[in-house]
């Protein structure tokens, strides 16, 4: 193993990952390690802002993406548009050689941090219907139009499976747009769990179901997907014990991230791997899970959280600071939005509700100050 390089001048970083995780690394090391060399490998061109992709409902996909290219030249760093896999053979080869070879691309390091993401749950049972990583690249705007401009005053039947915070969000998006528009419809939440938004607090869950029954949003519990009968969607109903069949024009499937943290890690964030500490590999965002302490659910917060940490003790590492706290963040609130004109969550303490307009600003305050961050602004309060 090569002797890591010390001074600001000489650090070479590689960050595999362009979301939340890997930029919040990027943007905070940059600010301390102004002539380090950095370089981000990412298999996409664009970093997608995922906790407003149900805004593509009325809004274009391009308002969310930011490309990697223009966020090279505004923090310094070199992007490389590449697929990355890995084993834990692959990661002690990588702690030992201090290099990624991707094809014929020799990227040399002093420190990689992994941040690519947890995956998500395989839509392998449908051969319609879009995911995250299709709405990623459809705007759903536009799906929407194609839709109702073939609408023959049959009630459109929309289905999402997967009743969690992103498919209710999709939900309150998509009934916005249909009801202006003066569009019949039948919009239904399929979840396989029994209680809707199960993690969440009492009183959130409760006004959630308040408003899904306002806007005429039919929730199906206990609901699995099994597949498709031409057009239709076929279900197994776990509570009656039945097979529901549910005619189907747009599907959307959110059926979660594996729960399942590729990557182990300390509380500074490096790799745990067959039993050793590897110094010089660390890890952020929904692949890792820090054994320690801080809070490990894979949410956008706690990826942000977590590419800070590793920023910190990189320099930590490095010699270039003499102390840093270990990863202890906490979850400090989640807020969810239910159509352009109401938001529910919670902030600070899990027992006292936020609603309506306080959540609504709340939520845009959280979005601004992403917003300021990847611009080079750090304004979090926590």
């Amino acid at each position: 193993m090569k002797t890591t390089t010390t001074t600001q001048t000489g650090l070479k970083i590689l960050i595999i990952g362009a979301g939340y995780a890997g930029l919040a690394t990027v943007i905070h090391l940059r600010k301390r390690l102004p002539s380090a060399h950095i370089t981000v490998v990412d298999q996409q061109a664009a970093h997608t802002i995922l906790t407003r992709l149900h805004h593509t409902a009325q809004h274009p996909l391009a308002d969310i993406q930011l490309p990697l290219q223009e966020l090279a030249t505004r923090f310094d760093f070199t992007f490389v548009q590449h697929a990355v896999s890995f084993d834990a053979s692959q990661l002690l080869a990588w702690q030992h050689n201090q290099y990624v070879q991707l094809e014929d691309k020799k990227i040399e390091f002093d420190y990689l941090v992994i941040a690519t993401g947890a995956p998500h749950v395989a839509q392998t049972k449908a051969s319609s219907g879009y995911d995250l990583a299709g709405l990623s690249q459809h705007c759903l705007a536009t799906l929407l139009k194609k839709l109702m401009a073939n609408y023959a005053n049959e009630a459109l039947a929309i289905n999402i499976i997967g009743a969690g915070p992103t498919g209710i969000q999709f939900a309150f998006a998509i009934e916005q747009v249909l009801s202006r528009c003066q569009i019949a419809y039948q919009l239904n939440l399929f979840d396989s769990q029994a209680q809707l938004l199960e993690p969440f607090p009492a009183s959130m869950v409760r006004y959630v179901e308040q408003r899904l029954a306002e806007k005429k949003i039919t929730v199906f519990p206990q609901h699995y997907f099994k597949g498709e009968q031409g057009t239709d969607l076929v279900f197994d109903d776990n509570a009656s014990d039945s097979i529901t069949v549910q005619r189907s024009d747009l599907s959307l499937f959110f059926l979660g991230k594996k729960d399942v943290y590729p990557l182990q890690a300390n509380s500074s964030g490096q790799v745990l791997s067959q039993g050793q500490v590897l110094t010089h590999v660390f890890t952020a965002g929904d692949c890792s899970h820090y054994v320690d302490m801080g809070a490990n659910a894979m949410t956008s917060q706690n990826a942000l959280r977590k590419g800070k940490a590793v920023a910190r003790n990189i320099l930590k590492e490095a010699g270039l600071v003499p102390f840093c706290l270990p990863y202890m963040h906490q979850e400090v609130g989640y807020i969810l939005s239910i159509g352009a004109d109401d938001a529910v969550g919670w902030l600070g303490n899990k027992h006292i509700l936020v609603k309506g307009l306080p959540a609504m600003m709340a939520k845009e305050m959280i979005e601004a100050q992403y917003d300021l961050l990847l611009k080079g602004i750090d304004c979090s309060l926590f």
